[in-house]
């Protein structure tokens, strides 16, 4: 006789298999901004254009200050990128997080690129020092809050072999100031049949969108292997901040669907069985 705890294993590992349950995910980069050697994956450096006043980004606190002049922009990435498909030979996606502890920036007064989360690909991505900008060079996707020259709470996609850029507005309510500078986090993914998704905690109004690459400009195989974590500040003069305290970036897999047929074909056994 087939005892409830057994079936009820059996369910579990079914349920696994089908994909009803949360996929299993490899972590690529964990990097916590407290000035200890303990992180996954490349390190971070600071990015910045240099334009007017520079700006700092401390890597031991994770502040980012922005240079008091509208075009500055400062932020970190990575020094190197990662292939997501060698580290993870059954991801069908990645999910790029960020934790920012509070900033002191008035999105709603950001220009430019305001305030930018997201990923860059490429290696002129991580530049020297970090020189080359999400807009300048490499192939870029992300979340921009408050620019007011190229954009407001949007998804921005950029691609640098054609030039070509897709804004991709969300329907939720652009959060409000103050709950930006309590503190959010803020999750990015992209999977391998060109969607995208975006979601957030710790906002007014939390983010939740989704949507399709523009794939004139880029698609999710032209950078899935070549991929960094990116965020910057830019367009507000009297240094605003933003300070992260976590960005990670771990892949997604989802089991074949064989493995399903499989477990439920053997479930199917054991409950003729019991019989």
């Amino acid at each position: 006789m087939m005892t409830t705890r057994s079936k009820l294993t059996t369910l579990t590992l079914c349920s696994l298999a089908a994909g009803f349950l949360p996929a299993q995910a490899a972590v690529l980069i964990d990097h916590t901004f407290d000035g200890v050697a303990n992180d996954t994956g490349p390190a971070f450096q600071e990015v910045q254009n240099t334009s007017g006043t520079a700006g700092t980004a401390n890597l031991s606190t994770g502040e980012i200050k922005l240079g008091n002049f509208d075009s500055s922009n400062v932020g970190f990435n990575n020094v190197s990128t990662v292939n997501v498909t060698a580290l993870d030979p059954t991801a069908t996606g990645f999910t790029a997080t960020f934790y920012v502890t509070s900033t002191t920036a008035d999105v709603s007064s950001l220009l430019y690129n305001g305030m930018f989360f997201g990923v860059v690909s490429g290696t002129a991505a991580t530049g020297t020092g970090g020189s080359n900008l999400w807009v300048n060079n490499p192939d870029a996707f992300g979340y921009v809050a408050g620019s007011g020259a190229y954009g407001d709470h949007l998804m921005r996609q950029d691609g640098t072999t054609d030039a070509n850029s897709t804004n991709s507005s969300l329907t939720t309510t652009q959060p409000t100031d103050a709950s930006f500078k309590d503190g959010f986090t803020l999750s990015l993914s992209m999977f391998n049949d060109n969607s995208w998704s975006i979601t957030s905690t710790g906002l007014s109004t939390n983010l939740n969108g989704s949507g399709s690459l523009n794939t004139a400009a880029f698609s999710y195989a032209d950078i899935v292997n070549d991929l960094g974590l990116y965020v910057s500040l830019q367009g507000q003069a009297g240094n605003p901040t933003i300070t992260m305290n976590r960005m990670t970036l771990e892949s997604v897999a989802v089991p074949e669907p064989s493995s399903a047929l499989l477990c439920l074909g053997g479930l199917g056994l054991l409950l003729r069985r019991r019989r």
